[in-house]
């Protein structure tokens, strides 16, 4: 599964350097969580030049990719949804620091 990030702030989301102090803080909040996050793969944080056309706005997205394993489809989905819920944490704060 994949969660897409984009900044609201057009200033952040113009700028590559936030998305790489992004992806520290994304390690950060994986190295010091609270209980230990049990992660069936490495979550992947994939960088892309974007342009907003509406805007006229070049800048930058990123796209975060989970992934689960189970004995079934079901198993499986049901185990994203733990994944998911683990990573919520971090993509509520803002994406500005670990809890």
């Amino acid at each position: 599964m994949s969660v897409g990030l984009l900044f609201r702030d057009r200033r952040l989301f113009r700028e590559y350097s936030n998305y790489v102090a992004l992806a520290g803080n994304f390690l950060q909040y994986l190295a010091q969580a609270a209980v230990p996050l049990e992660l069936d793969t490495v979550p992947l944080l994939d960088l892309q030049q974007a342009r907003l056309k509406d805007e006229a706005l070049d800048g930058w997205v990123c796209d975060l990719y989970v992934s689960a394993q189970g004995s079934s489809e079901l198993a499986a989905r049901t185990r994203l949804g733990t994944v998911l819920d683990s990573l919520a944490g971090f993509l509520r704060t803002g994406l500005t620091k670990p809890d």
